[in-house]
């Protein structure tokens, strides 16, 4: 498997090789000198099917999984073990890089273990990294980062949110609840939060009173309030009021 950077050279010459016999093509003309149409339309096709397989190659490859044996595989375990952050970067997302995710990922982790060896405070890098965990559903170990995060940062809204995001896809609804709880405490004008919360009420913990709640809340703070899917929240609390 070859790197990124090694594709982007394969594309730069396979797009300069074309321009080369371009310009060749064009002073052969300019001389004087003749191209057959049978050159001119083999050359046409020859750039456009060197140039298409370059992208193709360089797209392809971004996304092949890392495999056994991989020089990819083999960085991304030496980075892992230098990280001296087992919490937050355990060897067991090797084999969680294998079966599922690509060099992308890889780097990404790697760029975020340099980032926090340099500064282990560095609250961004603990936040992009829990977003990168979140993304992945790698809810364990966003849990982590954030809390991390927040140990430095704890009026960080958004990162509470999420974190209570995480507890509830990682099955602890109360949790998340609570996380919503702070952020809300922090900022009461914060609406995510008061989303986020009625619907962990309504669909894990049975609470349907209490979802209500909270999204009245929403109403309290903005009347022309939406849901995330752009639905009038006012409606969207009718509508679930009005189920059995």
């Amino acid at each position: 498997m070859l790197s990124l950077k090694t594709n982007l050279l394969l594309l730069l010459l396979a797009v300069g090789y074309p321009i080369v016999m371009a310009i060749k093509d064009f002073y052969t003309l300019k001389n004087g000198g003749k191209l057959s149409k049978e050159r001119h339309f083999n050359s046409v096709v020859l750039y456009a099917v060197i140039v298409c397989a370059a992208v193709f190659f360089l797209i392809r490859n971004e996304n092949v999984p890392i495999r056994i044996g991989d020089p990819g595989k083999v960085k991304f375990i030496k980075h892992l073990k230098n990280s001296n952050m087992p919490d937050l970067f355990p060897l067991k997302l090797v084999k969680y890089l294998e079966k599922t995710h690509s060099i992308t990922f890889a780097e990404r982790v790697i760029a975020l273990v340099g980032r926090l060896k340099a500064d282990p405070k560095n609250t961004a890098a603990l936040v992009d990294l829990g977003n990168l965990y979140y993304d992945n559903d790698l809810h364990p170990l966003a849990i982590k980062a954030y809390e991390k995060s927040l140990k430095l940062n704890p009026r960080d809204v958004n990162v509470i949110t999420d974190l209570g995001n995480m507890y509830r896809r990682s099955g602890n609804a109360k949790k998340a609840v609570e996380c919503f709880d702070k952020a809300i405490a922090v900022k009461p004008e914060f609406q995510p939060a008061y989303f986020n919360k009625g619907i962990v009420l309504l669909d894990d913990l049975n609470d349907k009173p209490g979802a209500i709640e909270s999204w009245e809340k929403i109403l309290d703070i903005d009347s022309s309030a939406a849901a995330p899917n752009g639905q009038p929240l006012k409606e969207f609390i009718d509508q679930i009021k009005n189920e059995g």
